[in-house]
């Protein structure tokens, strides 16, 4: 069953913000309304959960069902040009409402229009522009120039398990790095256990400099496309 004429049988994402429909469906993707008796209708509505397509259903009495066709009916045509500037419109707010969440810190490689990508700590985000941390001072980069944004988000807190996984890893390897030199210069016990004890402590208080890095390496990827796609 149409809602109207203008939006036809399927009403896509863009159809429902414009429209403000359906505002509690989060990920929403398209809806199709179908007539299931006499004056009884529903909704099949296909949105996504992260990964997952979620298909729900909503019934709707013939009251009901006629008031979706009256917003729909009573708003001005959603024409090409009334979409694309929406997009425009959603991309960049939906960009700034993103950036306001990530925390400092967090990992950026931004890929621009031109297909360079500019990597760095994120340190903020204001009046259109993201600035970026490097290894020497920042750089600041235009929303405007901006394709992509790929981001692993720092975690300040660390859990339990990551810490004790990662620093057993790093005494390990202070062990390892002192029985290879120990056996190398085949030593006196007392310096080999010497050697050992000196490579725990050296390796756990290098990696702890690290280990901030080590969480983003571990964390997942997240991206945010500024152009819609």
């Amino acid at each position: 069953m149409p809602l109207s004429s203008s939006v036809g049988t399927t009403l896509d994402a863009v159809e429902r913000d414009i429209l403000g429909l359906f505002p509690d469906i989060e990920g929403f993707r398209s809806a199709q309304f179908y007539e299931i008796g006499i004056d009884k209708y529903t909704a099949k509505i296909v949105s996504r959960d992260r990964a997952r397509l979620r298909i729900t259903k909503k019934k709707y009495s013939w009251k009901e069902f006629q008031a979706l066709k009256k917003v729909a009916k009573e708003h001005p045509e959603i024409t090409r040009k009334v979409r694309e500037d929406y997009l425009k419109r959603k991309s960049y707010r939906f960009v700034k409402e993103k950036l306001a969440e990530i925390p400092a810190k967090s990992f950026f490689t931004i890929k621009l229009h031109s297909g360079e990508k500019v990597r760095g700590f994120f340190i903020g985000y204001h009046d259109r522009i993201i600035q970026i941390k490097k290894l020497f001072g920042k750089e600041e980069v235009s929303i405007l120039d901006v394709d992509s944004i790929e981001f692993r988000p720092f975690q300040q807190q660390k859990s339990t398990t990551f810490q004790t996984v990662y620093f057993s890893l790093v005494g390990l390897s202070g062990v390892g790095m002192a029985e290879a030199w120990s056996f190398q210069s085949n030593p006196a016990i007392d310096t080999a256990w010497h050697h050992r004890f000196g490579g725990i402590v050296s390796f756990l208080l290098l990696g702890g400099k690290f280990s901030d890095f080590a969480v983003l390496l571990t964390t997942p990827k997240e991206i945010i496309y500024v152009t819609e796609r």
